[in-house]
């Protein structure tokens, strides 16, 4: 069985929003993966242990989601960077390249 999870990179949840010149950002905030998404590679590995397979983890991002990645304890990791996929439905390349 294969069983991919889509992971997202976001802020750590102790960031503090700051205004900058009229803009939000994080500040120097370190990105994690978001903790649902890390639930949602627990259950994949638990399911996996069951009945076998592999798990591969996913991030359609920029160039911060490789480090995010890193911490998803996956089988595999995919990066799939914004520039290259900003036409391509997200189905679309999960069905495509597995």
């Amino acid at each position: 069985m294969k069983i991919v999870v889509c992971v997202k990179q976001v802020p750590d949840t102790a960031a503090k929003v700051v205004v900058e010149d009229g803009r939000v950002t994080w500040g120097d905030a370190p990105l994690v993966i978001n903790p649902w998404d890390e639930y949602a590679v627990e259950t994949a590995l638990l399911q996996q242990e069951t009945h076998g397979g592999d798990v591969t983890a996913i991030c359609l991002g920029g160039e911060e989601g490789r480090e995010a990645l890193k911490h998803a304890f996956a089988d595999r990791a995919r990066w799939l960077a914004d520039a290259d996929y900003v036409e391509v439905p997200v189905a679309r390349l999960i069905s495509k390249e597995y």
